[in-house]
């Protein structure tokens, strides 16, 4: 490691995750979505005068949960639209495809508690857990 004057070295912790639960798989990337706006704001927007149609693709459901939380977190990150609520989901082993509501942020009256750039394959699982569904996600903050 360097050892110049004009700088110091020091461990940063870069990552947050979560474990997501659900009763379907469909649930499971709408629970995650939800966790994931819920921990970048203080609670979850409640407004819902924004809708739009989201589709990801991918080649298994690993990909598509990773893919969907990335699309989640493009559109916030170019129209500041963050999604609470979801209707006419389908999903099929490569596409994930949903209506999403939501609204655009203000932050005068939402608060950001943690800046999201990514949802990552780090450490990433879907497995059973007993008569449900568990995710493993860690986000790159």
């Amino acid at each position: 490691m360097g050892s110049h004057s004009f700088y110091t070295v020091f461990e940063h912790t870069a990552d947050v995750g979560i474990e997501v639960t659900a009763d379907s798989k469909a649930n499971l990337f709408v629970n995650s979505a939800l966790a994931m706006t819920d921990i970048m704001f203080d609670g979850l927007p409640d407004g819902t005068s924004e809708s739009r149609l989201v589709m990801v693709v991918g080649d298994n459901s690993e990909e598509l949960l990773i893919a969907w939380l990335n699309e989640l977190l493009y559109i916030y990150c170019v129209e500041r639209l963050v999604f609470t609520m979801f209707s006419d989901v389908k999903l099929t082993e490569s596409t994930f495809m949903v209506r999403a509501h939501g609204e655009r942020i203000d932050l005068t009256k939402h608060r950001m508690e943690m800046e999201i750039k990514a949802a990552t394959y780090h450490g990433f699982s879907i497995e059973p857990d007993g008569d449900k569904l568990k995710a493993r996600i860690i986000f790159d903050v």
